[in-house]
């Protein structure tokens, strides 16, 4: 699966999902907002009790969030957020549990590794209390990274080589396997899915695959978009008003958290944090995802909520 996140435990690296390493795009969609943080948006932190870490990966209109922790022993989980009050979320007989979305009926879907074989990963759905393990129809590894209400997800799959990734969607609990035109073989991951079945994510570049794109997909046609004069751009989340949040490595070097909406960009920063990964988004726009305060800080989760819902 390409451009992994590895959680190390017990000494071992291991790929969850598609997450957050996405390296100069130059194309022109939209416009640009200045790089500051947002001054419309309140920021509250998530952290998981007594946990070493926290990622905040998806969010539903109800404001139920989900994502990952690490335990002190190093040891990954996922978890739900509800009424303000957590729960862990594991799959039986799994390690390396990560939740990354969940719809309105609150169905999270997720990825877990196999206990004996930490290098091999699955997808799943959690639904009513009852885990079903869903994989791409012949993976190696495949990984789930977004729900819809229909129960659709999106994610990616290998053949063999998890540093490699192929996209997939489903559509009526079918599923359609895709690659972005003109990328690199085996770099397209898919992060999200609407109700409209829109799909977004990022890829590599067919020339010069240290080029990172955010795409979307909407009814079989492919936009690319990407933040002027960025090194890379992708997209993680997106919601029914097609809002799309993400992240990008920018003009100034840095990785910033990125929203587009209406055709213009927006920073996302939670205050004073040296990097923000946003990572979710709902219909209300709300947002979540981690950051960290400084390079060796530990990660912590937040939701940032429009001042506008908020009051």
């Amino acid at each position: 699966m390409v451009s992994p996140s590895r959680l190390s435990v017990a000494g071992a690296v291991v790929v969850l999902c598609l997450v957050s390493v996405i390296p100069r795009a130059t194309s022109t969609v939209g416009q640009i907002d200045a790089l500051s943080s947002p001054s419309s948006y309140v920021f509250k932190s998530i952290d998981f009790p007594n946990a070493a870490s926290t990622q905040a990966f998806g969010i539903n209109e109800r404001g139920d969030v989900v994502g990952a922790y690490t335990d002190t022993a190093g040891n990954s989980h996922g978890f739900q957020l509800s009424d303000g009050k957590f729960r862990a979320i594991d799959f039986p007989g799994g390690v390396l549990t990560s939740a990354r979305g969940i719809n309105d009926d609150g169905a999270v879907a997720g990825g877990f590794a196999e206990s004996n074989d930490p290098s091999v990963v699955h997808g799943f759905v959690l639904r009513n209390g009852k885990f079903l393990e869903l994989d791409f129809p012949g993976s190696a590894h495949s990984g789930i990274l977004g729900i819809n209400e229909a129960g659709d997800v999106t994610g990616s799959y290998d053949l063999g080589d998890i540093n490699t990734g192929i996209g997939y969607f489903t559509h009526r609990q079918e599923f359609k396997s895709f690659e972005v035109p003109g990328s690199a073989p085996l770099s397209t991951g898919p992060h999200g899915i609407n109700d409209d079945g829109q799909v977004v994510g990022f890829y590599n570049d067919g020339a010069n695959p240290n080029v990172v794109h955010g795409f979307l997909l909407d009814d079989g046609k492919f936009t690319t978009i990407d933040y002027p004069g960025a090194t890379v751009t992708g997209f993680f989340g997106i919601n029914e008003r097609g809002d799309l949040i993400g992240g990008c490595t920018c003009i100034d070097g840095m990785g910033h958290g990125l929203l587009y909406t209406d055709g213009q960009f927006t920073i996302i920063s939670y205050p004073n944090a040296s990097h923000t990964r946003p990572r979710g988004i709902n219909d209300r726009g709300q947002i979540v995802g981690f950051y960290q305060m400084a390079a060796n800080a530990p990660l912590q989760g937040f939701i940032a909520t429009p001042k506008h819902s908020a009051e």
